[in-house]
């Protein structure tokens, strides 16, 4: 059953979508573009809930870690737009298996809500930086639409150059 929170949630990630189309461009000014420059990893602010899981490196990570998403965020007491983070998680969780795809590895999703309402969203994965960006039209429009939906988009490397950690802030 079609609900109206259910359409209006379509009709603005569409929005959304759209204007990704229209502000896509090859150079990004959010953090996330500054490959030599990562954040440093602070220190996790009060969490409410959080859960961690990992995924292969598969075709069917995407599709396991959405699923997982949209049970897991209202057991962990978020608020906000499930079908908001749940693309989210979708797009970072396809950004680490395209670009860090490397045989037996694992990626990691962590779901945290913090004690403000607000959600983070951590993506680890084993490759330690960002593949060299190569201009497609078919794709490239997933990072813009985060900056879109997320308060704020950064990333880490690990200390011991494991691998690094994709996080997104999303508000409640």
């Amino acid at each position: 059953m079609v609900t109206r929170h259910t359409l209006l949630g379509r009709v603005r990630r569409r929005a959304l979508y759209e204007a990704s189309l229209a502000s896509h461009a090859p150079a990004r000014t959010a953090p996330l573009a500054h490959a030599s420059r990562p954040a440093a990893k602070q220190p996790s602010a009060a969490v409410r809930g959080e859960c961690n899981r990992n995924y292969p490196m598969t075709v069917h990570a995407p599709r396991r870690a959405r699923t997982d998403a949209r049970m897991l965020l209202p057991a962990l007491g978020w608020d906000g737009d499930v079908d908001d983070a749940t693309l989210a998680v979708s797009e970072l969780v396809t950004n680490a298996y395209r670009h860090a795809n490397t045989a037996g590895p694992e990626l990691r999703l962590r779901l945290a809500v913090l004690a403000d309402g607000a959600l983070l969203l951590e993506v680890s994965d084993p490759l330690p930086g960002f593949m060299p960006r190569i201009p497609n039209p078919e794709r490239g429009r997933g990072l813009p639409l985060l900056d879109q939906l997320a308060k704020h988009v950064d990333w880490y490397l690990h200390g011991d150059d494991t691998g690094k950690t994709v996080r997104a802030l999303l508000a409640a």
